[in-house]
């Protein structure tokens, strides 16, 4: 069975991008900024019709943009809900809520009548969450940990990577995705030797994305690290300017 889009979805939202297979679309009513998510998998209509790796694609995306929307928007409140009483085919919801909206603290579904939203509203809206997803790595990408080399070998010795001093004392281990890790060795790590550059397996890792430098989203850590997840690791050298690099260069977003 090929995959289909309900009539009433394509009717009410706009599509921005398709991220990993899933239609990331805006619901066209100006009283919130409401996204919706459509996996693109033909006869789903629950969250357990989806397949162990669909599953981690759509709620990882799910939990940044609602990290993201409730950093940007400034929202009291983000509402996820996956319910298609009426449009069985699986979507799911994500509204940024403010106390004093329209159906606050309700709720949103049967509250009034949708308002369209105007052409500048809705490109802007559109830009907005384009220029989000554009800087977000794909689920299943390797996030990277920078840290002194001696610190790593302790790790490897004892089977974890238990954080370094920032990590220690910000209560969790920080890493950079793909796209991060040149402007976190640049801002962090500038003129220093010694250095390891260090690829991780999230699969098994309960990542935490969370807003930090400029509002962007960052995957942190918040146990320990089994040495394990490791993928491979890099020695860094300071180039020209001082900034470590790893050995062959940094990754490609």
């Amino acid at each position: 069975m090929a995959f289909g889009l309900d009539s009433r979805i394509a009717e009410s939202t706009h599509l921005v991008k398709t991220v990993d297979g899933i239609q990331v679309r805006l619901v066209d009513d100006s009283r919130y900024m409401w996204v919706m998510l459509v996996p693109e998998v033909a006869g789903t209509s629950e969250l357990h019709d989806l397949g162990t790796a669909d599953q981690h694609r759509l709620m990882t995306l799910a939990t940044r943009l609602g990290a993201w929307l409730k950093g940007d928007t400034g929202a009291d409140k983000v509402n996820t809900a996956a319910i298609g009483n009426i449009v069985p085919q699986l979507h799911l919801h994500i509204v940024a809520r403010h106390d004093g909206d329209a159906a606050w603290p309700a709720p949103i579904w049967g509250q009034g009548e949708p308002q369209a939203m105007d052409d500048s509203m809705r490109n802007m809206r559109i830009e907005k969450l384009a220029g989000f997803l554009a800087s977000q790595a794909a689920a299943n990408a390797p996030v990277y940990k920078i840290c002194d080399a001696a610190l790593w070998r302790e790790a490897e010795a004892a089977g974890q990577f238990t954080g370094a001093e920032i990590d220690i004392k910000d209560g969790y281990i920080h890493f950079s995705t793909a796209t991060q890790a040149q402007e976190t060795a640049r801002k962090h790590f500038k003129g220093r030797e010694g250095l390891v550059f260090v690829a991780i397996d999230t699969s098994k890792l309960n990542m935490v994305w969370e807003p930090s430098r400029g509002g962007d989203l960052f995957p942190h850590l918040y146990d320990a690290l089994p040495v394990e997840s490791a993928i491979s690791v890099t020695p860094m050298h300071p180039d020209a300017d001082g900034t470590p690099v790893p050995e062959g260069g940094f990754p490609s977003s």
